[in-house]
């Protein structure tokens, strides 16, 4: 989570819902299940790396697993047990032996790999038979249920951990999705086996977010002028009532209107002259962004590439010969994005570009809220597909390695073109025959190779 930008609760907020939670996993005798509920922008992932940190550093934290869908590995509900039982087999050699002991039953490596994938599986011979709170670890916490690529697995998953007798407890986040309300339902009003908890909007919290952040503007003022100037007692007032009680609107507002490479009192005029929260926040965000060169081809990268890239890896993926890529070195595109910081993590080099909040993401590829401001997928999945290849091939042709993005997800981004393209009645200018003339170069022999060296870097050379 360290390595994730992973943000907690600032200090002041968010006082009833932790004590709720802390309450419910101090209780040896009380439910095994938690589930913690609330829209998008409600900081509940925020709470759950609060819950995590206190509980690490208690030595009583087993296991996280926070789903999300912009990594594109961690957005799949097959990997969760798994990982789980991973970190609670780091902390605990009496865990560790019994995962063994249960694996080991198996009559042969043949019958436990062919079992394997299946999460019943997984839970009976990776958690059940865990000793009951080994070593304190007492707490698992699964967030983002919401961000799975498979609904009816995630159904699978809450079902099971509310049917089966495990050694933990488990806290479950995510949006109020009525499947994972359906795989619930047989333990809806069973107080000993579920606590169903809701992130509410909090005016008291969102106004705490927004003076904490004015404070470094006023302490320049106090030490210029001798006493705070601006902003206004009105303009907090009217900034908390635009928020609508959403934390990551308030957060976004004040890192949007603090960002020193702008206007403060500009800015946050533009933020309280709209109308609808976040969306016409995004608006302000991404039309000023738009004003630095290259920014629509980053983000529509951004927006659909199958895992988060380095500004580095990103640049080297997508730099070639022709305009505009012949651009895209990394100064450019930290260029580019420097508009941006409000709503995009933008670390060094060698970390990953990641978005503050998925809501960003699903504003951009909705073109009913967007409206001009959409990102086709048809067109930035063509345009990743044919960076891909173009590179794959221009490295088979000179006896090098392509890299590992370009091997492993040029399928990807060809798959989603052609569904998008399937809803559409044309292929953006100039795509379709570069598209072409790239597949025409694909044979048996073409085929061969990149699946050698794709299943190289996937995990086949250890």
């Amino acid at each position: 989570r360290s390595s994730e930008y992973a943000v907690t609760c600032q200090p002041e907020t968010r006082h009833k819902i932790l004590h709720d939670i802390s309450m419910w996993a101090d209780d040896p005798t009380g439910p095994r299940i938690c589930w913690l509920s609330g829209r998008a922008g409600t900081g509940k992932t925020t709470i759950a790396h609060t819950i995590a940190d206190k509980y690490d550093s208690e030595g009583r934290l087993a296991a996280t697993f926070f789903l999300w869908r912009s990594t594109g590995d961690r957005d799949e509900i097959r990997k969760v047990v798994p990982t789980i039982a991973f970190q609670i087999a780091e902390k605990s050699h009496l865990a560790k032996e019994g995962m063994e002991r249960a694996l080991l039953k198996e009559s042969s490596l043949s019958e436990r790999l062919s079992q394997f994938s299946r999460l019943d599986y997984q839970l009976s011979k990776l958690l059940i038979h865990v000793p009951d709170c080994s070593v304190g670890l007492s707490l698992v916490i699964i967030d983002g249920l919401d961000e799975s690529v498979s609904p009816e697995k995630v159904e699978d998953l809450v079902k099971k951990l509310s049917q089966m007798s495990l050694p933990f407890c488990f806290l479950l986040v995510s949006r109020p999705e009525d499947y994972i309300k359906s795989a619930l339902a047989d333990v809806w009003n069973c107080g000993d086996i579920l606590l169903r908890l809701t992130v509410e909007e909090s005016r008291d919290d969102v106004q705490h977010i927004i003076v904490t952040g004015f404070l470094s503007i006023w302490q320049r003022q106090i030490e210029a002028e001798g006493r705070r100037i601006w902003p206004m007692e009105q303009d907090i007032t009217a900034l908390v009532e635009k928020s609508q009680g959403l934390m990551v609107y308030a957060a976004l507002a004040m890192r949007y209107i603090c960002d020193r490479r702008g206007d403060p009192k500009k800015r946050l005029k533009d933020v309280l002259s709209g109308h609808d929260v976040l969306d016409i926040l995004y608006n302000q965000v991404i039309k000023a962004a738009k004003e630095y060169d290259y920014f629509d081809i980053i983000m529509g990268s951004l927006l659909y590439l199958q895992y988060p890239l380095s500004i580095t890896n990103l640049s080297s993926f997508l730099l070639s010969t022709e305009e505009p890529y012949e651009s895209l070195n990394i100064e450019n595109i930290y260029s580019a994005l420097n508009g941006c910081h409000s709503v995009l993590i933008i670390q060094e080099n060698s970390q990953p570009i990641t978005f503050h909040h998925a809501s960003l993401q699903d504003f951009l590829t909705n073109e009913k809220r967007s409206k001009d401001l959409f990102y086709a997928p048809m067109t930035y999945h063509a345009q990743l597909m044919i960076c891909s290849l173009e590179e794959i091939m221009a490295a088979f042709s000179s006896g090098t390695n392509p890299s590992e993005y370009a091997l492993i997800a040029w399928h990807h981004h060809a798959c989603c073109f052609l569904s998008a393209a399937n809803t559409n009645n044309h292929i953006p200018g100039g795509l379709e025959h570069k598209a072409v003339d790239l597949i025409q170069n694909i044979d048996l022999e073409w085929v061969k190779s990149w699946l050698t060296k794709a299943l190289f870097w996937v995990g086949y050379h250890t």
